[in-house]
């Protein structure tokens, strides 16, 4: 087992490398990127894309060692599992806790939480305060519902955005307030009139418009 001194060199290695490399892919990183001597005592250390592994290179007078350490991630639970999983909970609160676990339902307490928000939002309009009533007697046609709730879009009450007035006015000036009654009458006199043709026609039209503009004559000619 290797130990190092207080006074040892760490490397930390700030960009990804290449975990195919070894001993000699390692040790030209640190010669060439690094700059450093690889033989001086110091350690250096090195990390994949996803931070999970790390490779650790240091010289130890006969050779190189080269430490490979692989994180391990346990698989998320709930703080109910981490509770039953746990040692130091004793069996009776486990058994109180299974009894509890086993009573609730999801769906009901979903349907619960989507009336609240309901009503919150009613008070949030100045609507008169009220109890929300007991919904369990709704609670098949609220799971039929969900199949076809994305369709309403946000179904929080309290996360809707508030509706818009309808804007008729533009932002911005019409590129095509000018040409557009001209377009109408080409459409009208030939319907095949196609869209490149309606486009070549406009440029055509706004070049020779243009220079008729720019031609200014002089006084006296």
């Amino acid at each position: 087992m290797l130990s190092w001194s207080s006074t040892t060199d760490i490397y930390l290695a700030l960009e990804p490398v290449d975990f195919r490399k070894s001993h000699d892919g390692l040790y030209a990183i640190v010669r060439y990127s690094f700059r450093c001597d690889p033989v001086s005592g110091s350690v250096f250390v090195f990390f994949n894309r996803r931070r999970d592994r790390v490779k650790i290179l240091a010289w130890d007078k006969n050779g190189f060692w080269l430490h490979y350490i692989r994180k391990h991630y346990e698989t998320p639970q709930t703080p109910c599992a981490r509770l039953l999983a746990s040692t130091e909970i004793s069996e009776a609160s486990k058994e109180r806790l299974r009894a509890v676990l086993a009573s609730l339902d999801p769906l009901r307490l979903l349907d619960e939480i989507r009336s609240m928000q309901r009503h919150i939002a009613g008070l949030g309009r100045g609507e008169q305060a009220h109890t929300p009533p007991q919904r369990h007697a709704d609670l098949e046609r609220f799971l039929a519902s969900l199949a076809t709730a994305w369709m309403d879009g946000e179904v929080r009450p309290t996360h809707r955005a508030k509706p818009t007035a309808a804007r008729y006015w533009r932002t911005r000036q019409d590129p095509f307030e000018e040409v557009w009654p001209k377009v109408l009458v080409w459409l009208e006199s030939e319907p095949d009139h196609t869209a490149k043709n309606s486009s070549s026609d406009c440029v055509r039209s706004t070049q020779v418009r243009s220079a008729r503009a720019s031609y200014e004559p002089c006084n006296g000619e």
